[in-house]
């Protein structure tokens, strides 16, 4: 990522205003956890162009990433003080609303989108959305309608209109969309799309016919992993194992299959989910899943060469309490406590309800002689009568410490 920066900035050099080289420089920000940098170069982008509509998006964007719906709004007006009446500021105008929990709201500006764009898919879909959080689910579904009259393979729309019959609990109309959907827009999506409905319904069989028909017909790894987590579920992990395997060796470039295996394998064949992780690193030397899970499986045997995977995830994820947790229990196994302990702190900040990491945490601050902090959080750490792997061994600290 730093030769990325290096290069980004050197085309700013030759030309400031370069908005991508901009807004690609916020984005690696954002990705190596650094906000303040990322919210700063977008603000500067949307003062370089602030007619252009692209910075403003993006920031905007971000800050509803951050929670910060003000903010987001605030930018938004900014802009629409410029361009007024712009159709994409004012689409996420409507969608900070929406998320924001303000539905109404967002179903007027919606509306006003639509009536100024009454042949655009996307922003009947949008009102449609609206109107179904707002809890007006007949003008939703008509609205979904439209949107599907405009745009047949619309899959968010068929979606959502199998949804909206779900939750008003009416299955048939949830089923009759589900199946006039894979009639209609025959292919892997909607035949996913009619298993799940199935699956909602608890019709596992039906699912599962629907998943075997079209993996049959058109053969592709995301039928595949629904339907082996179907079959596993079922309680046939073998047979689900079995297809799995087998797809990787006629597909060994398949990334998604390979770490859907390796996941499945990680408690009940360690090696084999090893095996599929450094496959994946091989093609993908910066794939967080692998790396992770990965150095997670390797702390158990050879510590030691777990540490640079475990390393590499946290420059991806800096902020992950999951990736957090397993460098520092690495760093813990090869007698790094000391810097265990900060790698702790910052996970547990971030996910206070882990348990595991929790556990970590008091052990990591008592080797650092912080021992009444120690006891304190353990003490909350069993109050709370949360399940986790190694709750057993932090009862009995807890008995020895008593």
């Amino acid at each position: 990522m730093k030769l990325a920066e290096d290069d980004l900035r050197s085309i700013l050099e030759v030309d400031p205003k370069n908005l991508m080289a901009e807004i690609n420089i916020a984005q690696l920000a954002i990705r190596s956890g650094q906000e303040d940098t990322a919210e700063a170069t977008l603000k500067k982008a949307v003062a370089a162009h602030p007619t252009v509509p692209l910075p403003m998006l993006v920031l905007a964007s971000f800050e509803v990433q951050q929670g910060r719906f003000d903010d987001a709004t605030a930018a938004v007006k900014d802009f629409l003080g410029k361009s007024p009446g712009n159709p994409e500021a004012l689409t996420m105008q409507g969608y900070i609303l929406l998320i924001s929990g303000k539905a109404d709201q967002a179903v007027n500006t919606f509306n006003e989108i639509a009536r100024a764009q009454p042949k655009s898919p996307q922003v009947l879909l949008l009102l449609a959305t609206a109107l179904s959080k707002a809890g007006q689910t007949q003008d939703a579904a008509q609205a979904y309608q439209r949107a599907l009259e405009l745009s047949p393979s619309m899959h968010a729309a068929h979606l959502g209109l199998i949804q909206l019959a779900l939750a008003n609990k009416d299955e048939g109309a949830a089923l009759a969309a589900a199946q006039n959907y894979a009639e209609k827009q025959p292919g892997p999506v909607s035949a996913q799309t009619l298993a799940s409905t199935y699956l909602s319904l608890k019709k596992v069989k039906d699912a599962e016919d629907v998943l075997l028909s079209t993996q049959e017909k058109y053969p592709n790894s995301s039928t595949l992993i629904s339907l082996t987590r179907l079959l596993r579920n079922r309680g046939e992990a073998k047979r689900a194992d079995t297809m799995l395997a087998e797809w990787i060796d006629k597909h060994p470039e398949d990334i998604n299959v390979r770490l859907d295996y390796a996941t499945t394998q990680l408690q009940t064949d360690p090696a084999a989910a090893e095996l599929q992780y450094r496959a994946v690193l091989q093609a993908q030397p910066y794939n967080l899943g692998a790396l992770n899970n990965l150095a997670w499986l390797l702390q158990k045997k050879n510590p030691e060469e777990a540490l640079p995977y475990a390393e590499r995830a946290l420059k991806i994820a800096p902020k992950s309490p999951a990736v957090l947790d397993t460098l520092a229990w690495t760093k813990w196994l090869v007698n790094d406590k000391r810097g265990a302990l900060p790698l702790l702190e910052r996970a547990h900040a971030a996910d206070a309800n882990n348990g595991d990491v929790a556990y970590h945490l008091v052990l990591a601050l008592d080797a650092n002689g912080r021992h009444d902090d120690a006891k304190k959080l353990l003490t909350e750490l069993l109050a709370n009568n949360r399940q986790f792997p190694e709750r057993n061994q932090a009862e009995l600290l807890s008995t020895k410490w008593q």
